[in-house]
């Protein structure tokens, strides 16, 4: 009887956790407005990023709706598919800088024990006239990997630290040039999706 109490008593338990984290991430989905949700879908899309060819050398990319002194694309960037995240501010709201810094080292702990292991992990980030927030990107082989799997990896691992989105980087299937998606980390978050070819640009 002790040994079913304890069961039991571990079963509601785990159903009361699991009830609480549902609660906190509805409500933290809740805090983005259908206008937040537009807003940060143009700004996401148009944003320029840091993508690593190397460990020495990484290059600015951005949507060519925007994009101008555009250079030669690295062939590195069009090899295997990255994705890039963040830890800091969690929904889009502005965190202070040490919940930001402590965020961005658990998620590189993360990274680095994930299954499957990428390739390389690399530091990046994404930025606007008003923002900026780093990042890693992490590449991994197209060839032995079932895209959709790792997309929904990373998106799980954008979700576990409360991200709205992640970027994910490949060649398009038809072209030669580099494509970058919007994920969405969670279903109630579809509409900060898009998909754009991006170009290589100058640090300037």
């Amino acid at each position: 009887m002790p040994q079913q109490s304890n069961q039991i008593l571990f079963c509601l338990a785990l159903c009361i956790l699991l009830g609480l984290v549902r609660y906190m991430t509805s409500d933290s989905l809740a805090t983005l407005s259908e206008e937040d949700k537009a807003r940060w879908c143009q700004t996401w899309k148009l944003a320029t990023s840091s993508l690593a060819v190397s460990k020495d050398e990484s290059v600015l990319v951005q949507s060519v709706e925007v994009a101008k002194q555009t250079l030669s694309m690295p062939p590195a960037l069009l090899e295997g598919v990255r994705y890039s995240l963040t830890g800091m501010n969690p929904m889009a709201k502005r965190a202070d800088d040490d919940f930001n810094r402590r965020a961005n080292l658990d998620l590189l702990k993360v990274l680095q024990t994930m299954h499957p292991p990428p390739v390389s992990i690399f530091p990046s980030f994404a930025a606007d006239d008003d923002w900026k927030e780093e990042g890693f990107t992490v590449l991994f082989p197209v060839d032995g990997h079932d895209e959709k799997e790792l997309d929904d990896v990373m998106t799980a691992t954008g979700r576990r630290f409360q991200q709205a989105a992640i970027y994910k980087y490949r060649r398009g299937s038809d072209s030669t040039g580099l494509l970058q998606w919007v994920l969405p980390c969670s279903p109630d978050l579809v509409a900060v999706a898009s998909e754009t070819p991006v170009a290589v640009v100058s640090h300037s």
